[in-house]
């Protein structure tokens, strides 16, 4: 059943880091630049959750007596750092863009891929936490939380988005990505000191 859940995620995750791509190479937003590297994230985070999940099901051996469920928290770490990572090349990127904002152009149809990706992600990884509690399973509910994070940063960049469409106040989108990468480091702190703790 986790198996399942997490090809479901990865599958998902792949999907909408295409469609974020599109819509960057189509608008050269910065913000949706940030939303699809931090999409790269997910698709990794959910093949290594789903490699820990499939090792943490094998059986005790001579090498780990009391089995190998540790290794989900590890997935949970490793995904709190690749959240870090990410923020750092983001906040790199974005001050790169804040003085000399690039042209901009097909900004509605980002808003469109980001809100959908929002509403996919938010309810997707709503049911993965949930079932990662139900089962017991580390590498779910960090799975489910960074697609929740995805959801929420999904929101401020359609807000970002929209605002430097009817404005044509274009640092608005480099400092959307700031705020978009700072979220994203408190989220990614707060999974590795979840994983160290556990």
């Amino acid at each position: 059943m986790k198996q399942r859940l997490i090809i479901l995620s990865f599958l998902v995750s792949l999907a909408i880091m295409g469609a974020k791509f599109y819509a960057y190479y189509a608008s050269g937003s910065t913000t949706l630049l940030t939303d699809a590297l931090e999409s790269i994230v997910n698709v990794v985070a959910a093949a290594f959750a789903y490699y820990s999940i499939d090792l943490a099901s094998q059986p005790r051996d001579l090498n780990h007596p009391y089995g190998h469920g540790k290794i989900e928290f590890f997935a949970s770490g490793l995904e709190g750092v690749l959240i870090l990572l990410a923020s750092a090349y983001i906040f790199l990127h974005a001050s790169q863009h804040l003085y000399a904002s690039p042209a901009l152009s097909s900004l509605d149809l980002g808003m469109a891929v980001s809100f959908v990706s929002a509403a996919i992600n938010g309810l997707l990884g709503y049911y993965l936490v949930q079932k990662g509690r139900s089962s017991h399973s580390p590498a779910l509910i960090a799975d489910g939380k960074h697609l929740r994070l995805d959801a929420y940063n999904g929101i401020l960049v359609v807000a970002a988005l929209a605002l430097t469409y009817y404005t044509h106040w274009y640092w608005v989108d480099s400092v959307a990505s700031f705020l978009f990468a700072g979220f994203m480091c408190w989220q990614g702190v707060h999974l590795i000191r979840e994983s160290v703790a556990a």
